[in-house]
């Protein structure tokens, strides 16, 4: 959990909380991405700034469910845009935790090491996630 503000209420998400959000993102999605660190962190400024005007009317509670949530989001758009699969799923791999693989044209990651299986992706919600 993401803790950027001490008080129930804020008017103004500093530059430094910005960061530490993104920080924050960069963990969740664990692996590097292809692209410029600059140029990610500007995308994920912009992604944050278009949620401002909500985040700051939320307190207490539920400003860190929200930050919490949009925590989530942005590392969901970075896998998706920025965390390229090197494979398609293959009932006869075995796959490691943080593999990623498109199934059906949909992208998962692997939760638990996981293989060789029949089962696909898509009907095993214990070993892979859609992002």
């Amino acid at each position: 959990m993401l803790q950027l503000f001490s008080s129930s209420h804020f008017h103004v998400m500093s530059t430094n909380a910005k960061f530490n959000l993104i920080e924050a993102v960069k963990i969740k999605v664990g692996k590097s991405v292809e692209f410029d660190d600059v140029s990610l962190t500007n995308l994920l400024l912009v992604r944050i700034l278009a949620r401002l005007d909500a985040l700051e009317k939320t307190t207490g509670a539920s400003l860190q469910i929200q930050l919490n949530s949009l925590e989530d989001e942005l590392a969901a758009w970075v896998v998706k845009n920025f965390v390229l699969p090197t494979q398609p799923w293959s009932s006869s791999y075995e796959y490691i935790a943080g593999s990623y693989v498109i199934f059906s044209g949909v992208t998962y990651i692997c939760s638990n090491a996981v293989g060789p299986t029949v089962t696909d992706p898509s009907l095993d919600a214990v070993n892979w996630t859609a992002v």
